[in-house]
């Protein structure tokens, strides 16, 4: 706002002494009245010599007022351009520590640094809400989940959590992870209620790639998850068991487009009630070569 302004200003600035040094110089050989004379150019004009030169200054000030006026509106403009300084999110480091290891993805009496997702395909979101140590994310139409307000780790993590279907027969979880610059979707639960695979590997969805699996979930049953991100593969187990191991050598990661409000971190469910509990965030090194 403040810049056009600035741009208005000047250009009306530049256009108002344009005006009036072509009207006087266009004017320059006529007789002037003498209180014109008097009070403008100091006296009789003199073959409209005076004149011309009045009509000169008035040129040479609307140039310098424009050029002052063209240095204010860029500082302006470099002013409002300025980044404004955002707060500074906290490390995942800095959430409260676990005793089993790693940190509290959800920890406390409050959401902590969690967003409910609005935007997109999330904005006829369900209720959600952090009770007794159980996050519930009721159905929405279609989306309803919440996005990490941290900062994550891009790999070398895993998250242990516990879900399970209280409703619905979609996906009850959609577990958006980084991988370096990449971001992938953990399904499960999805294309009918069993089906268990990352969206998308080498651009192939859930159902269609390396990851793909079958699990016939119980409806009220909790399960347990936990998802390894390596440079070298992405593992994940249900109930302690290993589902599947991806090797991630020739593997690029995405997401489609409705989950792009989970990135890089977050929790969703699909036309589907979902409750976790027991969620964390764990570092792990590397695998080695040939390990």
């Amino acid at each position: 706002m403040l810049r056009n302004l600035s741009e208005e200003l000047v250009n009306r600035v530049a256009v108002s002494f344009n005006r009036v040094a072509r009207a006087n110089l266009a004017n320059s050989n006529l007789a002037l009245d003498n209180r014109f004379n008097r009070h403008i150019c100091g006296g009789p004009c003199f073959g409209g010599k005076r004149l011309q030169v009045f009509a000169l200054i008035l040129c040479v000030l609307g140039q310098l007022i424009a050029v002052e006026m063209a240095w204010t509106q860029e500082s302006v403009k470099d002013f409002i351009e300025q980044e404004t300084p955002t707060p500074s999110k906290i490390e995942w480091t800095k959430l409260p520590p676990s005793e089993a290891g790693g940190v509290w993805l959800f920890h406390g009496d409050s959401m902590g640094p969690w967003q409910v997702a609005e935007k997109s395909y999330f904005d006829k979101h369900g209720t959600v809400k952090w009770e007794n140590d159980i996050l519930s994310l009721p159905a929405g139409s279609p989306g309803t989940g919440v996005v990490a307000n941290f900062e994550v780790p891009k790999n070398n993590y895993e998250i242990h959590f516990q879900a399970r279907r209280t409703g619905g027969d979609d996906f009850f979880c959609g577990l958006t992870f980084p991988f370096d610059d990449q971001q992938g979707t953990l399904i499960l639960g999805g294309w009918g209620g069993g089906t268990v695979g990352i969206s998308n590997v080498n651009s192939y969805s859930a159902i269609e790639n390396a990851t793909t699996r079958n699990v016939a979930f119980e409806q009220d049953r909790w399960y347990k998850f936990r998802l390894r991100v390596t440079p070298a593969e992405v593992e994940l187990w249900v109930d302690d068991k290993s589902l599947f191991v991806l090797d991630t050598e020739e593997v690029k990661f995405s997401i489609w487009w409705e989950q792009k409000p989970m990135a890089p971190l977050g929790f969703a469910s699909w036309r589907t009630s979902a409750e976790f509990k027991e969620l964390r965030l764990v570092p792990v090194e590397s695998p080695k070569k040939n390990e």
